[in-house]
């Protein structure tokens, strides 16, 4: 069976959150920020660089660690580096823009910039963009960068507040342009969407300007990207000049499947978002992602399809199971729990769900022995885990690993139709249950539990029965 692609989409023991999706020479490149497996603080890890054929977004290839925190003569305390975004410059070498100071106080924090004459190799120290002179109004934060075909180049960046601790509120998100040297500043600062503290736009209410830029030229127009005060949804705004005014659009994707349909409950651990959109062979994607171990800090990358109409609209994505993979996943092989679209407690509100919690079932790894093992934690009574979608072919024996101490009901719901199956387990060892699904077509798979105590569930796997008819 052809490798499928999921979400995550990276390996599972890769944490690369605020994945800035770039194609160069046919190859779709992931730049983003780097998390640590049960980290205790935001981008722990060096930069590295992953790559996938467009035919083929299945086949990712890691490329290694392409930039270092001690490349930057700057960074002499080993800061976190953020976020970063990768263009082709007008000279055809790829500028990376960057920005790190989180032990630094507020008006050291800077973006820089390391260069490279391919997408993916070591990347080396170029310089530092001098925006001091405005931090105050606009925070150097989460770089994104244009360059347009007249060869004009445009920094777009900026942070909810301004210098947070001293309680300056700031003034939103902020575009400049840039010479062709890729450092040099040609204007003061142009305001691109407000933060919650100073808009007064209606349309924006509920959406103003937080963090995450990214920017994009689609058909003539531009299109900015970013994470709205909510934090948990990537919206969007066009303008019809690189540096505005830019009007607000809608959202993208929200983490948490937050107001999809009119959805009005969180579907999964939520928290901040960050990415990018993308067009590949004729398909736009949305690259986000998600949250893991009951924490801030150890972020995964996902994507999504995205529908765009032909006025330039796009429709809000739901967070799937199958991601990138070209249509529903087969109901063959086995399948790591983890790749669930949903993961949440029946009970919970917008206040109990965020990353930062300390109850409820989560995505988490162990390690034993040097082998890493990936799972669902804490599942109980009122969990949910949804796999969004599976194609069905009739009468499919499904086998689930799980282990923990619990007596009850295990089900397993596609369309509307139930298997139960009792459990009864007091150990530390993996078991295996069983059952059998009834069903021909696509469709979600949901996973439920009702009884006493928590278990973990390790993977899934499918065996072919006799035709359904």
């Amino acid at each position: 069976m052809k490798k499928q692609a999921v979400n995550p989409y990276l390996p599972l023991d890769e944490y690369v959150p605020d994945g800035e999706p770039r194609v160069f020479d046919n190859r779709l490149y992931i730049f983003g920020s780097h998390d640590r497996s049960h980290g205790n603080r935001f981008c722990m890890n060096d930069y590295v660089g992953w790559s996938a054929p467009c035919d083929n977004l299945a086949d990712w290839r890691y490329e290694g660690v392409i930039y270092r925190k001690t490349d930057d003569p700057n960074n002499p305390e080993k800061d976190a580096m953020y976020a970063p975004d990768v263009v082709k410059g007008p000279d055809g070498r790829y500028y990376m823009f960057y920005g790190h100071g989180s032990r630094k106080p507020p008006e050291q924090w800077c973006i820089n910039v390391a260069v490279c004459s391919t997408p993916a190799g070591r990347y080396q120290y170029y310089g530092r963009i001098d925006l001091s002179p405005w931090s105050e109004s606009y925070f150097p934060f989460d770089p994104a960068v244009l360059v347009d075909e007249d060869g004009r180049v445009w920094l777009y960046y900026g942070f909810g507040s301004g210098d947070w601790r001293k309680g300056n509120k700031g003034r939103g998100g902020a575009v400049v342009e840039l010479a062709p040297d890729m450092l040099t500043v040609l204007s003061e600062p142009g305001a691109t969407l407000p933060n919650k503290y100073t808009n007064t736009d209606e349309t924006l209410q509920g959406h103003a300007f937080f963090e995450a830029s990214s920017i994009r030229k689609i058909n003539g127009k531009y299109y900015f990207i970013y994470s709205s005060q909510l934090s948990h949804e990537l919206c969007y705004a066009t303008a019809d000049a690189p540096d505005g005014p830019f009007r607000y659009r809608g959202v993208l994707i929200s983490n948490g499947d937050y107001g999809l349909n009119g959805n009005t409950v969180f579907r999964n651990w939520w928290g901040n978002n960050h990415g990018s959109l993308v067009e590949i062979e004729g398909t736009w994607y949305i690259f986000y992602h998600r949250h893991t171990q009951q924490s801030a800090f150890s972020r995964q990358g996902c994507a999504e399809k995205i529908t765009m109409s032909e006025k330039g609209d796009f429709v809000q994505a739901e967070c799937t199971s199958c991601g990138l993979n070209q249509g529903p996943l087969l109901t063959k092989g086995k399948y790591s729990a983890v790749i669930a679209a949903n993961l949440y407690n029946g009970a919970d509100t917008s206040e109990s769900i965020c990353c930062r919690r300390a109850k409820g079932t989560y995505f988490d790894e162990e390690t034993a022995q040097g082998v890493r093992t990936h799972m669902i934690k804490r599942f109980g009574s009122s969990a949910h885990a949804v796999y969004k979608y599976f194609l069905f072919e009739g009468e499919t024996g499904i086998q689930i690993r799980i282990k923990g101490k619990a007596k009850g009901v295990f089900t397993v719901i596609v369309a509307g139709d139930k298997t139960d199956i009792p459990i009864d387990i007091q150990g530390k060892e993996w078991e295996s249950i069983t059952g059998v699904i009834r069903f021909q077509g696509e469709s979600a798979m949901e996973f439920l539990y009702s009884g006493t105590g928590t278990f973990a569930i390790r993977d899934f796997g499918f065996t072919e029965r006799e035709a359904h008819s």
